[in-house]
């Protein structure tokens, strides 16, 4: 008896001193698990009258920007006397439209589209944005949006840019990691320790030996039944295939190939020509913007827009003017759509083939 509380005091000491070790080994410390991303909405008035305007909005390496704009700007007479942040694509057509006068600047950025919206991040080099552009910032620094123009006097008007910056999530702190292993083998030393000393004072020379009682034998138990097998059961008909859901048609409009049919909500993306393009489309809110961006030859050539007439299965067909002719590309041409419900963005896109 006196042996064994001599054990036990040995015990809670060796506990105590491991437990005194671990917490000299182990600095105490919260590890906060990673935070979620943070989104941050930001909209800024783009005025024509100076190149560069600040966002406001402090970036780092890592964000997630995304850029839409709209509204109009003046530039000059016709074709720049209305144009959207897309401008135009610096071709031939951009120099026809660049008459140099006396007094006129050079563009703030040469290789880039034509009275179109641009952004930088501090100092750094322009890079384009046009009606909308998602990009992840490379550098840490301050966000500015400007104009691509080389004669800033006679411009009037404003582009209105809504940014969306996702933030991306803190790591969580593993400075911890050594001193646990640390202190998991000085803890895993210490009770094999413990135990030897216990064995070698039980194992010592001399020492008398309690004998072990006998343990009764317990009867084994009887045999399970075993369960007679279930009768099978009875066949059950399986149910047909879901039938789509019916479609309202407009008054006047025919329906579209259901063998189309998509979960989205624009449905039919066609050329009509050379300068317009015919959309259908459903489910969308009444009043709803949409911006269409055609890219050919991986830059964008041509650019539109339409608001949504009413929601709902009802199918509607519009028809949206381009505001520059469409290049022939037997490459095809990628057709993208970007609109926003209720604050949230939401984009399609697909391939067709160009009008000859």
């Amino acid at each position: 008896m006196w042996r064994t509380a001599r054990c036990r005091g040995a015990a809670t000491r060796v506990a105590a001193c491991v437990l005194a070790l671990w917490l000299m080994l182990v600095p105490t410390m919260s590890v906060a698990a990673a935070a979620p991303k943070a989104l941050t909405l930001t909209k800024v008035s783009v005025l024509p009258n100076k190149v560069w305007t600040d966002t406001g909005v402090a970036l780092r390496s890592g964000d997630a920007i995304t850029i839409r704009a709209a509204g109009r700007i003046h530039f000059g007479a016709p074709p720049i006397d209305r144009l959207s942040a897309a401008g135009i694509p610096r071709r031939k057509l951009c120099d026809a439209i660049n008459v140099r006068v006396p007094g006129n600047s050079t563009w703030p950025a040469p290789k880039l589209d034509c009275w179109s919206l641009i952004a930088r991040i501090g100092a750094g080099a322009p890079f384009p944005i046009g009606n909308v552009k998602s990009f992840h910032a490379t550098t840490d620094g301050e966000l500015f949006l400007g104009v691509n123009d080389n004669f800033l006097r006679d411009n009037s008007g404003k582009w209105s840019a809504t940014l969306v910056v996702t933030h991306p999530p803190a790591k969580a702190s593993t400075n911890f990691l050594p001193f646990a292993l640390i202190g998991v083998a000085i803890l895993g030393a210490l009770v094999g320790v413990f135990f030897l000393v216990a064995r070698a004072r039980r194992n010592a020379p001399g020492r008398r030996r309690k004998p072990k009682p006998a343990r009764a034998r317990k009867p084994e138990p009887p045999p399970k039944p075993v369960p007679a097998p279930a009768a099978p059961a009875a066949p059950v008909a399986t149910s047909g295939m879901e039938r789509p859901p019916e479609v309202v048609l407009a008054p006047g409009v025919a329906g579209p190939d259901l063998s189309a049919y998509t979960e989205v909500n624009i449905f039919e993306v066609e050329f009509s020509d050379s300068t317009s393009l015919r959309v259908g489309y459903n489910y969308f809110p009444e009043g709803t913007l949409v911006h269409v961006r055609i890219a050919q030859r991986a830059r964008a050539s041509v650019v539109g827009e339409f608001v949504t007439d009413g929601g709902g299965a009802i199918y509607h067909f519009v028809t949206v003017p381009l505001e520059t002719e469409l290049e022939p590309n037997p490459e095809g041409a990628d057709v993208y759509f970007t609109w926003d419900i209720g604050g949230v963005p939401f984009q399609y896109s697909v391939r067709r083939d160009p009008v000859r």
